[in-house]
């Protein structure tokens, strides 16, 4: 049996994200699953849009945590894709907060492509940079679970630029 090692809950204590080749070899890794946030929505803060809309913090200053926390997590992601060398840091984004850009998604890939782990997996909604999450777990009706498509026909999956430079990138950076 794998363990399973989702990179958004790999952080040590301090909030830092322990580095991918600290994770088990006997392991899939990803950056996200259908129950969180997309690595775009995550980014953007769409997450915390939802929560917000729909009530699901238990407090307002939990929802306020929350979103005041994001600025700093992002900021360990870039650190951390920079500590990995996976990331450019003349070329990381300037901006505050920073911009999502394909060169940012590819970068995380390559970061958790640094795993030892068995299998390294891709969400189609990572692939092609979705800011939605497949499913808000807690929710039924308020939210459209598993009903949402894709922005992209399965005929045009691979001729989306950041699916095309995802795949680029992966075959060097996990050849096996």
């Amino acid at each position: 049996m794998l363990s399973f090692k989702v990179m958004f809950f790999e952080r040590w204590e301090s909030g830092l994200f322990k580095r991918p080749d600290l994770y088990p070899e006997q392991s899939v890794v990803t950056i996200s699953t259908h129950d969180t946030a997309t690595l775009t929505g995550w980014w953007q803060g769409r997450d915390l849009q939802w929560r917000e809309l729909l009530n699901l913090y238990p407090s307002a200053e939990a929802g306020e945590h929350e979103r005041n926390g994001r600025a700093s997590e992002r900021a360990m992601l870039i650190d951390a894709l920079n500590d990995m060398q996976v990331l450019d840091i003349n070329k990381a984004p300037a901006q505050n907060p920073p911009e999502m850009t394909t060169e940012l998604t590819i970068a995380v890939q390559k970061y958790l492509a640094e795993a030892p782990s068995y299998i390294q997996l891709i969400p189609l909604e990572d692939a092609i940079e979705s800011v939605e999450q497949v499913n808000i777990p807690g929710t039924i009706d308020e939210h459209p679970n598993w009903l949402q498509k894709l922005p992209v026909s399965l005929e045009n999956f691979f001729n989306t630029d950041s699916v095309d430079q995802l795949v680029i990138a992966m075959r060097q950076a996990r050849p096996n």
